[in-house]
């Protein structure tokens, strides 16, 4: 039974130790008479999801296995099966060898590599929970002081370039500290792409353009910050809004289609990114072809999770306990009047998602025309944000 790890022997069943080799790493998380479990890690893709689904149709087609569960947050597959037919032994290594055959093989090390540098966010179908948004009240418009500012320095040819850079400066620090977050968890984020291409465009004496950005990113954040919070407060406005503040509200298929879309996207544009870099000997190239991609991730984590939590809270308000956006999606496909909120978060959701993309893909084909200055390419995705958030309250229940 090498291929599934040592086991611990107790109380009538086996849990496995350590995990198996490979870009997507399986384990045989526990083994009980008539009940096994599977569990697998991420991939250097980020996309555990693949092998998961492939193993759960591998082994639900074995004669003696009842049922297959799979649960997506915790990349397992729960297999239930007739220990009359089978020894407990026998059953776990059929299932290990399918986990092991579910397995794609491991990608060149530069690709893997390149694959940790570009996704934005390790296991990206991963659950967004209500209770990790943010709950500080809103601070206004104070968050675009600071951008203002430093436009209005810039666009005065009177002002020494020292000042101008400097309240640039200033008004960059959200970024940054948003930015180093992503670089201490080894991930390319969005705003660390937002940073480096302010940073290019002060090296250059660009200021303005410069400080346009940083305007630009404030609003979208500001526009983010206060749909969130206005979600939120939609929650626990009602009796189970407590119950919701735990739901995983991207669980999904949208967001998980989303993500593995995102996935795929990654290492071509990457490619693509490089290439152009190459040809123009500009690293800002480089930047203008990948942020796209990370534009659309960012919006995404306001397109689905809002309206999901707002369909949520109006179910609750009627009565009904729905637990995640899965059970939400499931409800949307019953027919009859009482799946009609249902309907409707899923549609305002599948809107938002619809809007990021074409953001992004209008983006990317700026940045290969030549045609979308950085400033620009922030306005776009700016202006996607706005039209979510407004299109999002649509599915939030009224105060």
């Amino acid at each position: 039974m090498e291929y599934f790890g040592r086991l611990q022997r107790g109380r009538g069943g086996a849990r496995a130790l350590f995990a198996g080799e490979g870009p997507a790493s399986y384990r045989i998380a526990s083994a009980v008479p008539g009940r096994i479990r599977v569990q697998f890690a991420s991939s250097p893709t980020g996309d555990a999801d693949g092998p998961l689904r492939a193993c759960a149709e591998r082994v639900g087609a074995l004669p003696e296995v009842r049922a297959t569960r799979v649960s997506p947050d915790a990349r397992s597959l729960i297999v239930q099966y007739d220990p009359r037919r089978l020894t407990l032994a026998a059953m776990t290594g059929q299932v290990a060898a399918l986990a092991a055959a579910s397995v794609p093989p491991a990608p060149p090390a530069l690709i893997q590599w390149a694959a940790r540098l570009v996704r934005r966010i390790p296991g990206q179908t991963e659950t967004i929970r209500a209770r990790d948004m943010p709950t500080e009240k809103p601070r206004g418009l104070k968050g675009l002081l600071l951008p203002t500012v430093a436009v209005a320095l810039a666009a005065t040819e009177a002002i020494p370039l020292a000042i101008s850079g400097a309240a640039l400066a200033v008004a960059t620090i959200p970024i940054y500290q948003r930015a180093a977050k992503g670089l201490g968890k080894r991930q390319l984020t969005v705003d660390e792409l937002d940073l480096a291409n302010v940073a290019l465009l002060a090296v250059e004496g660009s200021f303005l353009p410069a400080a346009g950005m940083t305007w630009l990113i404030a609003l979208g954040e500001w526009i983010r910050g206060g749909t969130v919070r206005r979600a939120r407060g939609a929650a626990r406005a009602v009796p189970a809004g407590e119950t919701l503040m735990d739901a995983p509200l991207s669980n999904t298929h949208l967001q998980d289609n989303a993500a593995r879309a995102g996935n795929a996207s990654s290492l071509p544009l990457f490619a693509l990114g490089v290439a152009y870099a190459l040809n123009s000997r500009d690293v800002g190239d480089f930047i203008d072809v990948i942020k796209p991609r990370n534009d659309f991730e960012s919006a995404q984590r306001l397109a689905v999770p809002v309206p999901v939590l707002g369909g949520l809270a109006r179910e609750a308000r009627r009565g009904r306990s729905v637990p995640n956006g899965a059970a939400l999606e499931r409800l949307a496909d019953a027919s009859g009047r009482a799946s009609d909120e249902a309907r409707r978060a899923l549609t305002v959701a599948k809107q938002n998602t619809s809007v990021a993309a074409g953001a992004s893909a209008l983006n990317l084909a700026l940045a290969l025309l030549d045609l979308s200055p950085p400033p620009l390419s922030n306005a776009v995705n700016a202006a996607a944000i706005a039209a979510i958030a407004a299109n999002s309250r649509r599915a939030l229940p009224p105060p």
